[in-house]
């Protein structure tokens, strides 16, 4: 063998080494991210942190807050989320959260009919309902438009935290954690929003004691 082709040889067999690691690293990543993904999705979304979740479950009533000044949307603020929209979407964000509020209150009340319900007025109240949105996916209009998709594909994606807060001692009696919470895809975004509280409320009335 003269000494050029044993320098190629050498060149191409460490090129194939490389390829090959490099094809392996990709393969454990694309693993590691399926594992991650299933991982996420199988949890359930809605867990208790602390407190007594029978409170649930006590036929009382109780004020709804839900708060998304904190939110991330995405990777950046609500503030910014909303700017980026544009002046038509900051004058319609009002009625979104109004009509989330509404739906929420009805897709609780009539999953958990024998226990607590909700009101958006702060009349003969025993509890207070905080839900803290602290990240946000609008989701998209298209994916769902895909043959043979999920029927959550293009869906909104919600993480968040609920406090159940006693209004006379203004303690909380229950605090729950929500973690990769994801509603069904429709084409638009007050929809899809509306249905992640519609599984919220269905996650919410799983819960044991």
């Amino acid at each position: 063998m003269e000494t050029g082709d044993h320098f190629k040889n050498g060149a191409s067999s460490k090129s194939q080494r490389s390829r090959g690691n490099f094809f392996r690293k990709s393969l454990l990543l694309c693993l590691s991210g399926l594992l991650f993904t299933v991982t996420l999705f199988a949890a359930k979304p809605v867990t208790v942190v602390s407190g007594d979740v029978s409170v649930l479950k006590k036929a009382s009533l109780a004020l709804l807050e839900i708060d998304f000044s904190n939110a991330k949307v995405g990777d950046v603020t609500m503030e910014e989320y909303q700017n980026r929209r544009g002046t038509d979407f900051i004058i319609e964000w009002p009625d979104v959260v109004q009509s989330t509020h509404l739906a929420f209150v009805k897709f609780f009340n009539n999953k958990n009919q024998k226990g607590l319900q909700l009101t958006t007025e702060a009349i003969g109240v025993s509890y207070k309902m905080v839900i803290n949105v602290s990240y946000l996916n609008m989701g998209d209009s298209f994916s769902g438009l895909i043959p043979y998709s999920s029927r959550k594909a293009g869906g909104a994606l919600m993480n968040g935290f609920i406090d159940i807060v006693d209004v006379k001692t203004n303690k909380v009696v229950c605090a729950l954690d929500v973690i990769g919470l994801k509603g069904k895809g429709y084409l638009d975004q007050k929809t899809r929003l509306r249905s992640v509280f519609e599984y919220l409320a269905d996650n919410m009335y799983k819960l044991k004691k």
